[in-house]
């Protein structure tokens, strides 16, 4: 046919050119329209329209018609097709004169317009189907060669295999028709090929049994008689007959396999609660002995689910379908607490008997020791309530057991601290107060280790609990309370210019005292200035204490300068002593007496005992009675008149602790007199002996002597040339 159509377009062609030339030769020659015809020609012979170029508007001119394609200039669509010659020509490129161009049976418009099929290609999925036969015989989709998408090309399925082209399952076994031919071999219009009562795609995707074999595993039973869930049911009466799962012995889960509610029960194998009650039919017979087939077994009145087998306040459908509790057990979980309280009124788990898993069961929480079951620390203070009441014996209930201001939990988690003791180390802070406050060691009751007690430190002493020397002066806090009794807040505690442990690692003098040796001068200001002992009242042991020399001018440090070389000449009117004090030993509870003799003027005394100031005596005479360990030291005189003041040498007074032998010493003599001191006990008789040879002894004229309470007594003798050279001793 289109062999043919050719053949006709270019005889008409060539009759058109023939035409065409005579047409030039036509003395008329006029073409007003410029379409390529004569208006002659439009006028007698084509009836156009000579001013118009294209008379019937389908996009051709009219000589384009006439002349080149054959087409009818009269009418838009020559060949009925739905399209405009001149779409057809120029945009489609179909042939104008033919309403099916590829002869695929659609016309050119319905492949353009309707079916989008290629309007010049017959088949344009390339499925062996024409587009034509697709749309008016099979139905199927002319642009997609697999219209159902089984695997198998449309022109496959209707030619090759018989199948349905619009059917992915042509045989409903569960497999696609392209899986049965490609893949498993079987038959695309049999639902069982091999005959055994099991449909291919079961045989294949659900029981992997081979779907062209009829026993499978060859024991002498086909596959639908198998019992592959061993519930009492063939495969192929599961499959085929009750809808069951044929790999599932109970397929509604109702605790009966799927055979025992078949053969025994008469319950219905897909539904759980076959009579509807709100139990499943295997409860019903196995637990509570009810009849799955009648809603409400005993007759009562009460569906067999609203039932409250076990009297807890629960209906046993809802202990099994909700709660999942023991219709049987009032108290599933054995808390102490019925299911129906545990859910209805303390919202705790009835299959749980510590619901909030601190260690205590629900009923010791509510009943014992009234924690909140379903929170694991009630009191919210990082301890779980059981940990609280089994391990450390606190209040579960009170988030600071100890009331310290730390939580339990910060306390044991933390700090390690007691939760039952505010004060953990003892030390008389609480454990918050060592934490926030003071920043010490809450388990430790000397923090810097210092020999006291944080508590003691900052309640009594103020000093720093972290700091084992708070006024770094070299000795521990505690050192200084309780060994020295220095203060530990004063480097210096007696202001004498040297540190605490200066004083007693490198200078060994009190530290609290300003002046150890008594002699006026502070401790610093000896060692700094002066350079005298701190330890000995006169360092040079010259008679005179070093305050009287510094105060007098003269060197503390040399025993050959001292007060009384510049005072005692009569250089004026001062006070000049004459007759200077002497150190004096007593027996405890004696008579102490220091005298003074001076001259020049009305003259005053004043005695002082050095590092205690003035004690009142203004004679020149000072007498001590009774003395005691109190009275002893230094003393000094200091002898004024109105033109100026000396001081005395400085005396001492001790206690004779044991009496000693008797003791004879001459203390004075010139060449004309001579002073014996005589020293022994206290009002003691005894005789001064003469001798010039150490042979013959003759008692003195003065005999006998008698020892004062101090255990002294003096004789003073002119000498005669007799007596000028010899010996004295003392006889008891």
């Amino acid at each position: 046919m289109k062999v043919n159509q050719s053949i006709a377009l270019v005889f008409a062609f060539v009759l058109s050119v023939c035409a065409h030339a005579q047409d030039l030769g036509s003395p008329t020659t006029i073409d007003t329209d410029k379409d390529g015809l004569y208006d002659n020609l439009e006028v007698n012979t084509h009836k156009t329209d000579p001013n118009v170029a294209d008379t019937d508007g389908d996009g051709l001119t009219d000589g384009e018609e006439i002349y080149d394609y054959n087409t009818n200039p009269l009418l838009k669509d020559s060949d009925g097709d739905g399209l405009l010659d001149g779409d057809e020509v120029k945009i489609h490129h179909t042939n104008p004169l033919a309403a099916d161009s590829d002869g695929d049976g659609l016309a050119d418009n319905e492949e353009l317009n309707e079916y989008n099929t290629g309007v010049l290609v017959k088949d344009s999925d390339k499925d062996g189907l024409l587009d034509g036969i697709e749309v008016n015989t099979h139905k199927t989709d002319p642009n997609v060669a697999d219209t159902d998408e089984d695997g198998l090309g449309d022109g496959e399925e209707i030619y090759d295999h018989n199948t349905n082209p619009l059917l992915k399952d042509s045989d409903g076994d569960g497999l696609l028709d392209g899986q049965e031919i490609n893949e498993h071999k079987t038959s695309a219009l049999e639902s069982d090929t091999d005959g055994d009562g099991l449909h291919d795609g079961v045989e294949v995707t659900l029981l992997n049994t081979n779907p062209l074999v009829q026993d499978s595993d060859g024991d002498g039973i086909h596959d639908g008689a198998e019992d592959s869930d061993s519930d009492g049911l063939s495969d192929a009466n599961e499959l085929n007959n009750y809808l069951t799962n044929p790999k599932v012995a109970d397929s509604d889960q109702d605790g009966l396999s799927d055979g025992d509610e078949i053969n025994i029960h008469k319950t219905n194998p897909l539904v759980a609660d076959t009579d509807e009650d709100g139990l499943r039919d295997g409860v019903e017979v196995t637990v509570l002995e009810s009849n799955p087939l009648i809603p409400d077994t005993d007759g009562d009145g009460t569906m067999d689910g609203d039932e409250d087998s076990d009297s807890d306040g629960l209906n046993d459908a809802d202990e099994l379908n909700i709660h999942n509790t023991d219709p049987k057990s009032a108290d599933s979980d054995q808390d102490g607490l019925s299911d129906g309280d545990e859910i209805n009124i303390h919202k705790t788990s009835a299959l749980e008997s510590d619901t909030d898993g601190d260690g205590l069961t629900d009923s010791e929480e509510l009943e014992r020791y009234k924690t909140d079951p379903n929170v694991g620390d009630s009191d919210g203070d990082g301890l779980g309530d059981g940990v609280e009441v089994g391990e450390h014996g606190t209040n579960p209930l009170l988030g600071d057991t100890d009331q310290d201001g730390l939580s339990d939990g910060e306390e044991v988690n933390e700090h390690k601290t007691s939760a039952l003791e505010p004060d953990t180390d003892g030390d008389g802070l609480t454990d918050s107060e060592e934490l926030e406050r003071h920043k010490t060691d809450p388990n430790v009751a000397d923090t810097d280790g210092d020999g006291l007690g944080d508590g003691v430190e900052v309640g009594e002493h103020g000093t720093n609990p972290l700091l084992g020397d708070t006024d770094r002066d070299g000795l521990s806090d505690g050192e200084e309370v309780n060994k020295y009794k220095t203060s530990a807040l004063e480097p210096d505690t007696d202001g004498d210019g040297l540190t605490d442990s200066e004083e007693l690692e490198r200078h060994k003098t009190d530290p609290n005292v300003a002046d150890t040796d008594g002699d006026g001068l502070g401790d610093g200001e000896e060692v700094e200035e002066h350079g005298t002992n701190p330890l000995l009242g006169d360092t040079d042991r010259d008679g005179s204490l070093d305050l009287i020399e510094v105060k007098a001018g003269t060197d503390p440090n040399n025993p050959y300068e001292y007060p009384a070389t510049r005072y005692n000449p009569d250089i004026g009117e001062r006070p000049a002593i004459t007759v200077p004090p002497d150190d004096e030993k007593v027996i405890l509870g004696g008579t102490a007496l220091f005298k003074v003799e001076a001259r020049n003027g009305t003259l005053s005394y004043r005695w002082i005992k050095l590092g205690e100031g003035a004690i009142g005596a203004n004679q020149n005479v000072l007498r001590i009675d009774n003395v005691g360990h109190d009275d002893i030291g230094f003393y000094v005189v200091l002898v004024s008149n109105k033109f100026g003041t000396i001081y005395s040498k400085t005396v001492r007074l001790d206690l004779i602790t044991k009496p000693g032998k008797p003791r004879l010493d001459i203390v004075f003599i010139d060449g004309k007199r001579i002073t014996i001191e005589v020293t022994g006990d206290s009002l003691h008789t005894y005789e001064i002996q003469h001798s010039r040879d150490l042979k013959e002894w003759r008692p003195l004229a003065y005999n006998p002597l008698k020892t004062n309470d101090r255990g002294k007594t003096r004789l003073e003798l002119n000498l005669s040339p007799e007596s000028m050279h010899g010996f004295f001793r003392l006889i008891e």
